[in-house]
């Protein structure tokens, strides 16, 4: 299973979210957070910074992305690790226009409210979520309800000086770290 990172952008009451392009190879046209996998050769933190970086152009250099949630794809067999990443100033953004063809600002209040329904895909039940100007489902959808849960004080806070990464060939896999950051509530 590959390791993928997503940092979820909060802008003092809005959140952003992200349109991926109709050429990318996964989940064309869905809504979702930017990021990307991580490769061999790099850290997490270096991942999230390099992702949100190519895909729309902000640079997170000077902010602290903090660990809130983990998930996992069945279809792509991605494991997800996200980071909430607090602006205090709107940074400028930038699509890149294949991976990402639109940015989405959310209210906050909605992200952490909008009603979830479950709907059957396969033979597994996925959140959807509507916003109104967006709607998320499966996995952005499942961070987005970890992060509801870590906002409202319920979830694990860590920044990325005090998680280990999971994999990377510079400091190799951690077995059970998630159990213990979590206490177990991820999902797979």
């Amino acid at each position: 299973m590959k390791l993928s990172v997503v940092g979820l952008m909060i802008l003092r009451d809005k959140v952003l979210l992200v349109q991926r392009g109709a050429r990318v190879h996964r989940h064309k046209g869905e809504i979702g957070l930017p990021g990307g996998a991580v490769e061999p050769w790099e850290t997490e933190a270096e991942a999230l910074r390099r992702e949100i970086f190519e895909e729309i152009g902000v640079d997170i250099v000077e902010e602290i992305p903090i660990f809130f949630g983990e998930t996992r794809t069945s279809n792509s067999l991605f494991r997800i690790r996200a980071y909430a990443i607090f602006f205090g100033k709107p940074p400028k953004l930038k699509p890149d226009g294949v991976e990402v063809v639109k940015i989405h600002e959310v209210l906050l209040s909605e992200v952490l409210k909008a009603p979830v329904r479950w709907e059957q895909l396969g033979d597994r039940s996925v959140p959807v979520i509507r916003f109104s100007k967006c709607t998320v489902w499966g996995a952005t959808g499942r961070l987005l309800l970890k992060f509801r849960e870590w906002y409202s004080g319920k979830g694990v806070q860590l920044s990325f000086g005090e998680v280990a990464p999971v994999e990377s060939q510079r400091n190799g896999p951690v077995e059970g770290r998630i159990e213990r950051e979590t206490g177990g509530n991820s999902e797979g």
